[in-house]
């Protein structure tokens, strides 16, 4: 059934992609290149001369619209491959101590993903004045937002004759892509400063759904269901083969400002525009218009665990009215406010919003969260104590270390141990290289220690 294959499919998007705003590598004075993934005028309060990055990881995914019992993360990396769905039509003999996926009641569920690359990176700076690098990476994203209760637990069981069940409109998207970015940097005036990163996107693979208006679903019998209310629909999706091409072309923007000094000395307040960007595939696109006398044999659609085979059979019922060569797909957009201060040596308290910008309806979607961070940052040691509200109603608390090179942390601390109804996870790794000695300058462009002092004529006195 089409159900059948789009649970499938949002399934795989909450199980097989493990962050956030990974903090424990986007703040500090010792991050770096990786801390203008909040806003790209940050690397203007780094403390070093220059950074060489080498390599690093990051993964994260949440979701309320299914949970995994018997799991942990050490369990899940080790075993994934015995992980239990159970069977729509059966309810199977499982044992206690088995992994098993089972699917929440709720009335609209969000699956998050994604997963990181951080490749090699250089960031230099020039006089305290403009700093500017270049970085790799590569990125996989996956949402699925406002997933109708129609897959959810309750309905996933066979719907029962003459049943009736609301198709509300949703959107699920995906894409995997590399990214290759130019970084710069400007103070002015010793208070404002701005950024910008200029990527060139290379889309590997990528696809989406969307159900653009509210159906209703009515049982007939054993084999036939009938849509009572039809709408429009559309999709596309790239060609498997094409992750080894180079073909699929895009570019991208993060735009940052800073103003220093702000509610109080010291005080930093940021604006943020990130992943304004696009990749062009050139796959098919399709379109398609279900009316209310459409009829569907469910075991036409029972054996499809693809794309291509869906698209297919959709073409043969006659639902699919259009097909067009090549769509872009737009990246997770997010719109960002930061705000810093320090209030001890060496400790500050940092509090940044990212909420998601959404132009189309082939864009990637992405988590709106807000962030309260406090910081312990010296050259060798940093530590991290992150606390997430995931859509404004998740709390997540996160833990981080930086031993000099090294940092590993997560937002989502509890994650690693939970043992029942897993169903989020968040881990990050970085290694990075930079000058034993650092540059004569601020504790960061916004400290006292910055400001031009006049010293007086002692001639005139």
């Amino acid at each position: 059934m089409l159900r059948f294959c789009i649970c499938i499919l949002l399934l795989t998007f909450s199980l097989s992609l493990f962050s956030q705003e990974r903090m424990g590598l986007s703040l500090g004075k010792y991050n770096g290149i990786n801390s203008v993934n909040v806003n790209p005028a940050f690397s203007l309060l780094q403390e070093n001369n220059w950074e060489l990055q080498i390599i690093g990881a990051q993964a994260f995914f949440d979701t309320d619209y299914a949970r995994i019992s018997n799991a942990g993360h050490i369990r899940l990396i080790r075993e994934s491959d015995q992980v239990v769905v159970p069977s729509f039509e059966d309810e199977p003999f499982i044992a206690t101590e088995d992994m098993v996926v089972f699917f929440n009641e709720n009335d609209r569920s969000n699956t998050v993903a994604k997963a990181e690359i951080l490749g090699p990176g250089i960031l230099l700076n020039f006089r305290d004045q403009f700093n500017i690098g270049l970085s790799t990476k590569a990125r996989t994203f996956a949402t699925a937002k406002m997933i109708p209760s129609f897959f959810n637990e309750a309905n996933l069981s066979d719907v029962g004759i003459d049943s009736l069940y609301s198709f509300e409109q949703f959107h699920v998207s995906a894409m995997a892509w590399t990214e290759y970015a130019l970084h710069f940097a400007k103070s002015f005036d010793d208070r404002w400063n701005l950024g910008f990163n200029l990527k060139l996107i290379n889309g590997k693979a990528g696809g989406w759904i969307s159900n653009d208006q509210d159906m209703e679903f009515r049982r007939i019998d054993e084999e036939m269901g009938e849509i009572l209310q039809g709408g429009n629909f559309s999709l596309g999706f790239s060609e498997t083969n094409t992750i080894r091409n180079n073909n699929n072309l895009g570019m991208a923007i993060d735009a940052g400002i800073t103003i220093n000094d702000v509610g109080m000395e010291g005080g930093l307040l940021g604006f943020s525009l990130v992943d304004a960007g696009f990749a062009r595939f050139k796959s098919n696109r399709y379109t398609g218009t279900v009316t209310n006398t459409t009829s569907i044999e469910s075991e036409d659609y029972e054996d499809i665990d693809d794309m291509s085979a869906l698209v297919n059979q959709l073409q043969n019922d006659q639902i699919i009215v259009n097909e067009s060569v090549g769509y872009s797909q737009l990246l997770p957009t997010a719109f960002g406010v930061q705000y810093q201060i320090p209030f001890a040596q060496h400790w500050m308290a940092s509090m940044n919003w990212m909420h998601h910008v959404s132009f189309s309806k082939t864009q990637i979607g992405r988590s709106n969260v807000i962030n309260f961070t406090l910081v312990y940052d010296r050259k060798y040691f940093s530590a991290f104590l992150p606390i997430s509200l995931d859509e404004y109603n998740d709390p997540k608390l996160g833990l981080a270390f930086r031993f000099a090179y090294l940092t590993i942390g997560s937002d989502d601390l509890a994650s690693f141990f939970k043992t029942q109804n897993y169903n989020s996870g968040d881990i990050y790794i970085n290694l990075k290289f930079f000058p034993f000695e650092r540059k004569g300058k601020k504790g960061g462009r916004s400290s006292i220690n910055h400001r031009k002092i006049i010293c007086p004529d002692m001639k005139k006195m």
